[in-house]
Formats: C-alpha cells, structure tokens, sequence
C-alpha cells in the first residue's frame, strides 16, 4: 500500500482510468465479435464500420497500439469481403 498521499492519489486515478479502459476495450471486443459473426454481407458490412470506429477510438486514446487496431481491421475488412463470394 501506498503511504504517500501522492502515491495514494495516483493509485485511486490508476484504478479508475484502468476501469474505464477495461469498458471501452468490452465494448470494442463485442464489436468485433458481432462482425465475426455476420451470416450475410450487408449485416457484416454495418458491424464492421461499427466495429472500426470502436478500434480506431482505442488506438485514438492510446489504449491499444495503432498497428494493432490496424491489423484487426485489415482482417475484419478480409472477413466481411470473403461473405460476398
């Protein structure tokens, strides 16, 4: 345990910034499961744009690398292609 007072500050804002983290990471993770998902190209089309703006909103935060979220989409966009053959 903390036994500074800043050390205890920083500690009660480290848990909330990682709660919220922790949430918008969720919510991105249930984007893409819903584009994994897609039995058909139109349905697959409207979750992976909604997918790719939940990505591109964690790497715009920093909470996840850019070259990550990149690579997600790259492969989400192939995933939702390959429904239209």
């Amino acid at each position: 345990m903390p036994t500074h007072k800043a050390a205890e500050k920083h500690l009660r804002t480290s848990k909330k910034r990682r709660a919220r983290n922790m949430a918008q990471k969720s919510m991105a993770k249930t984007a893409v499961k819903k584009v994994l998902q897609a039995e058909d190209l139109e349905s697959g089309r409207e979750a992976l744009k909604s997918a790719t703006s939940a990505l591109d909103k964690l790497a715009r935060k920093r909470i996840v690398p850019k070259k990550r979220v990149a690579r997600h989409k790259s492969k989400l966009t192939k995933r939702v292609t390959a429904l239209g053959v």
